[in-house]
């Protein structure tokens, strides 16, 4: 079997902001992930369906459907069809309720903006180890946020 290192997974990007969606599909893509790209809440969904994530970054506020929102409709119908991936909220709002708000949703771990390359590198990493065999069997533990 491949060491999660040597095997790199999809991870979908939620984010209607250009430049930081540029900014995380680089880091992203310069660890050798295959980056999908969604401009919305809705465009996140349909992509989760069809394209199958390993991992997601969702922004909370997005225009159509938040990233609340969207999350809400990843996990019920996860929990019709038995899949999981993680999700990581990505928000400019960084108090402690903000971030229970998106663990209480089932977001697994909680990023603020603006974030450096390390933490987000750190996370990703993190992230992909966990799914590292691609069958979508993470599990949080617990919320984890940077």
């Amino acid at each position: 079997m491949k060491s999660a290192q040597q095997k790199k997974l999809n991870v979908l990007i939620a984010e209607d902001d250009p430049l930081i969606m540029m900014f995380m599909t680089r880091l992203t893509a310069a660890e050798g992930h295959r980056v999908i790209e969604a401009r919305d809440g809705r465009e996140a969904v349909r992509l989760w369906e069809s394209e199958d994530p390993h991992v997601i970054f969702m922004d909370v506020q997005m225009p159509y459907l938040d990233g609340v929102e969207a999350t809400k409709i990843i996990r019920a119908r996860e929990r019709e069809t038995g899949r999981h991936v993680p999700i990581v909220a990505v928000t400019a709002h960084v108090m402690e309720e903000d971030a229970e708000q998106c663990f209480s949703v089932g977001m697994t771990a909680h990023i603020g903006k603006p974030f450096n390359t390390h933490d987000f590198k750190r996370l990703l990493k993190d992230l992909c180890d966990s799914t590292h065999d691609g069958m979508d069997s993470h599990r949080p533990t617990g919320p984890a946020a940077v």
